[in-house]
């Protein structure tokens, strides 16, 4: 079982300017498909998620330590 995909997640916060990113990884088989991680921990935001397993997980909530909401992009690496 080998890592089929690796989904990043940038946040961004607008307020005070701050900046992470973690992956989350897709740990599947061609055989068994799907199976999805939580993304890795952020250490400067506080997030929400939802997904998991065969669900590509997706941040529902982001908020820097300063409070603000950040925004977020995502990618795919390989």
């Amino acid at each position: 079982m080998g890592v089929n995909d690796k989904l990043s997640a940038a946040l961004v916060c607008p307020a005070c300017g701050a900046t992470e990113e973690s992956a989350a990884l897709d740990k599947g088989s061609q055989w068994s498909g799907s199976h999805w991680y939580s993304f890795d921990v952020f250490k400067l935001f506080d997030i929400e998620w939802k997904g998991g397993g065969k669900q590509e997980p997706e941040i529902t909530k982001a908020t820097c330590k300063c409070g603000a909401t950040a925004d977020v992009t995502y990618s795919y690496k390989p």
